[in-house]
Parts: structure tokens; sequence; C-alpha cells
């Protein structure tokens, strides 16, 4: 995390670490192999508040990833790092074995998860195939 002069949170996030199984569409740019793994950014991060206790942070309400699910991610290059990020946070993940139960966001939002829930059925459409 870092944080501007004046003590504001500036920035943070979390790397994590995925295992790829699969690869649809790779930069010319980048050299993948199966089974490798691959660090992600995630903008998410648990801070110690002190005599409050530990607090997690996200921006625009992402749910991280969950150790041991599949997903199908989108993923960029982030600028001036060397690591990649989920493009369009939550819309840019998709739970594949069905182990991720927050996968389609807050129960208390249904436009959004309608709206996640329609664009992963397209995903799959689209990239289904592939990942057999």
């Amino acid at each position: 995390m870092t944080h501007f002069s004046d003590g504001t949170r500036q920035d943070f996030y979390t790397l994590t670490e995925i295992k790829i199984e699969k690869i649809i569409k790779q930069p010319d740019s980048l050299v993948l192999n199966l089974s490798q793994t691959l660090e992600v950014i995630e903008p998410i991060t648990v801070i110690d508040e002190g005599k409050s206790g530990k607090v997690k942070l996200a921006r625009d309400n992402y749910l991280e990833l969950r150790r041991g699910s599949r997903y199908i991610l989108f993923l960029k290059k982030g600028l001036g790092v060397d690591n990649y990020f989920v493009i369009n946070r939550n819309l840019g993940k998709f739970n594949l074995d069905g182990t991720d139960v927050d996968d389609l966001g807050e129960e208390d939002k249904p436009v959004l998860r309608k709206e996640k829930l329609n664009f992963k059925k397209d995903v799959l459409k689209k990239y289904g195939d592939k990942l057999k």
C-alpha cells in the first residue's frame, strides 16, 4: 500500500498467484506455458486498523479470487509494472466450477448480478468450447 505525504491512502492491491490451465488468447510479448504460475494484481487488500482489527479494502466492490477455484480471467498488463490485472473488475473474471458462491456479486444488488450473469453467459458461449 502506498500513501500520500499527508498519510492518506494512495494505492493498494494484492498480488495473487494463479496457475495457468489453458490460454485462449496471449499477447506476442508474453510467453506463458501451461501449469505455469502467474501473479496477477487484484484491487483488494487487508489492513490492520489496530484495536478495530483487520479491515478489507476493495475497489468498486471487487470480490477477490478464491483459492482453489477455477476461473476464466481477462487480463491486461499494468502500466509501468510487469504484472497483469483483472480487467473490468468483477466483469473480468468468471468462476467455472461453481466453487465461488460470490462470483455473481452481492445478492442485495440484483441489477448488477443480472448484468454479470448475462455477461458470463456471453463469455461461456464465446469461449466455452475452448475451455474443454
